[in-house]
């Protein structure tokens, strides 16, 4: 991109400046803070936002536990329909995932599924 003085500079997004993991525990900490039973629009974009990078494999265990913590809120927004995109590209991340999508599905695949039932 040209500069002000025509030189050349990388822009970089937020997501790939941040420390995904810790903004992500920070925001699992507000919600369970709050005692929200449900995520609200800034919470999920935010999460989406988090998970657009790769998991550092040294940090599996702590994105496993964010997942544990929340898995319940990402699987309650799929029933909105303005925050089914970004939920379904969270969980994603996770049901995906070659190290952490047999613990991810085993945990949630029963209220994944009254889930499902609820939205069809």
């Amino acid at each position: 991109m040209s500069g002000s003085n025509t030189e050349k500079y990388r822009t970089y997004g937020a997501p790939q400046e941040w420390n995904a993991l810790f903004m992500t525990q920070a925001l699992q900490r507000v919600v369970e803070k709050e005692n929200l039973q449900s995520l609200e629009w800034p919470h999920i974009e935010i999460f989406d936002a988090c998970t657009q990078t790769e998991f550092n494999a040294k940090d599996l265990t702590e994105w496993h536990v964010i997942f544990q913590r929340m898995k319940n809120h990402f699987l309650v927004a799929l029933c909105y329909r303005h925050f089914s995109l970004p939920a379904i590209r969270v969980l994603k991340k996770f049901f995906f995932h070659p190290e952490l999508q047999h613990l991810a599905i085993k945990e949630c695949l029963d209220i994944f599924i009254r889930t499902l039932g609820l939205i069809y």
